[in-house]
């Protein structure tokens, strides 16, 4: 088990930081931007004397969108911290620490590092380990709050904020496995294992297959459908759940959309006005409905086969209709049968 990292920054991240603060420094923000920056800063600034801290970190956030000075980081740093968005302060915290190092603040980086100790300090620790068994599984999709873990998180720790932390592992054929968890403040590392899923459950009255051959749920000749027939519910059946796939993309790239032109990462949802990190939500966002596009493209394609293999297929084959009339003997005595079908 790994130990809770270490209390001051360590000599990687510090230096990462200075590189991305050295990399944002090369664009200066306009005049213009400069005095609308600290317009959005005062009024941060009030709303979070007024204890209003989630209109004061939209402020501070849309100030620093337009000029990311150090003093304005460190404000909206404090106001995340406020409102219980440790990681998010940590992350900001450190960045005014290589600010302040570039900028031969000392003063100004030994109180921002200690800030950020404070924070990192009661920042939850969640590993989440997946069994061999389970990792195997085709199609596996392990989720943390909504948000998908690449395979090479897996088994790593990562920061999370304090509250609920909800747990998901999906693989085709089988249930998904839900693990909720409480993770407080300063609770330390927490690890939780993935260790199998359970296969789908079969439907009540559903014919399942016995040792052997699959048994025919009808007679040989008897009527039902033809293999065109079968054919064109089986093609629409593969388009309808496509249009179904494509909708939830398109979903999903709205809300990409929606989060790279939020105030935490562009002014006033300005995509001409976002950072890095709104630029690259965006890109991700188009690829999303570029896909979504594709998917119901193609489902529509597969329903309108569909159809046109339903709609051509040759008619089914009916028994003949007729009646047969004849003697019977019983023990209560004669007696007439009949059988036929109309």
């Amino acid at each position: 088990m790994s130990a809770r990292w270490p209390g001051r920054l360590s000599a990687w991240a510090l230096s990462a930081c200075v590189g991305v603060a050295a990399s944002g420094a090369a664009a200066q923000p306009s005049p213009g931007d400069k005095q609308t920056a600290e317009v959005l800063f005062d009024e941060g600034i009030a709303l979070l004397k007024g204890g209003k801290l989630t209109e004061a970190c939209q402020k501070l956030a849309e100030s620093r969108a337009l000029d990311p000075a150090m003093g304005t980081t460190y404000r909206l740093a404090e106001c995340y911290e406020g409102t219980g968005r440790l990681v998010l302060a940590h992350e900001l915290f450190t960045e005014v620490v290589a600010a302040a190092v570039r900028a031969g603040r000392e003063d100004r980086a030994a109180q921002a590092s200690a800030r950020a100790d404070a924070v990192l300090g009661r920042i939850p620790l969640l590993v989440i380990h997946v069994s061999p068994q389970v990792a195997n599984l085709p199609g596996l999709e392990l989720q943390r709050n909504e948000t998908v873990l690449e395979r090479a998180q897996w088994g790593q720790q990562a920061l999370v904020d304090p509250g609920t932390a909800t747990i998901t592992a999906r693989a085709p054929g089988k249930q998904p496995w839900r693990r909720q968890l409480s993770l407080a403040e300063g609770s330390g590392l927490t690890e939780v294992t993935v260790t199998s899923l359970d296969d789908t459950a079969v439907s009540p009255g559903r014919e399942t297959a016995s040792a052997g051959a699959l048994r025919p749920l009808r007679p040989a000749g008897e009527a039902g459908l033809s293999t065109q027939h079968i054919a064109a519910l089986t093609t629409a059946g593969a388009g309808l759940a496509a249009v179904v796939a494509g909708s939830v993309l398109g979903g999903v790239a709205a809300s990409q959309w929606s989060e790279a032109h939020g105030p935490e990462h562009c002014v006033a949802g300005d995509p001409r006005r976002c950072g890095a990190a709104g630029v690259a939500l965006g890109q991700d966002a188009a690829r999303s409905a570029e896909l979504a596009t594709a998917t119901l493209f193609a489902g529509a394609t597969a329903l309108a086969a569909g159809g046109l293999l339903w709609l051509t297929a040759p008619p089914r084959r009916r028994p003949a209709a007729g009646l047969r009339l004849g003697p019977a003997i019983t023990a209560a005595g004669a007696a007439v049968w009949l059988e036929g079908s109309l």
